[in-house]
């Protein structure tokens, strides 16, 4: 059995390509701070899942964070912009992320068609009305096929 149980890991494993968190600022997050997250080259040609995974605390004042996510890929030249909203907190200010002190929300970004030797960088920034956002610790960019 625990040969079976190591399969399955190392299986699930494989298919996710890049799994990368930056800090933010211990200021906060501010909206000239766009972050940066290289993805690798592709290895095979397939279908794969863009996540975004914020960690933040009970100093983010709002229900949720509004991003703007610029994915590049070097062939074809391919640039997407995104808009989106990581939801953090319900309409009674309760956090919907996962976690007590420290909160973790994931959200899908897109699904991508990536061929083999593709690669690219993917750029955050959030688009809220503060200039400094408090309470956001790292956010995270998850590829997997």
């Amino acid at each position: 059995m625990p040969v079976l149980a190591t399969l399955f890991t190392i299986s699930c494993t494989q298919s996710t390509i890049t799994h990368h968190y930056e800090a933010v600022s211990d200021e906060g997050w501010s909206r000239n701070d766009t972050l940066h997250f290289p993805l690798p080259e592709i290895k095979e040609d397939g279908n794969y899942r863009v996540e975004l995974g914020l960690r933040y605390n009970n100093l983010f004042p709002y229900e949720g964070l509004w991003l703007v996510a610029e994915t590049r890929l070097n062939t074809p030249h391919f640039i997407r912009i995104d808009t989106l909203c990581i939801v953090t907190a319900n309409k009674e200010g309760r956090p919907t992320g996962r976690g007590v002190v420290l909160m973790q929300s994931d959200t899908l970004l897109t699904t991508l068609h990536l061929s083999k030797g593709q690669n690219g960088e993917i750029y955050l920034r959030h688009i809220m009305h503060n200039e400094v956002l408090p309470g956001i610790l790292d956010v995270g960019v998850k590829v997997k096929r």
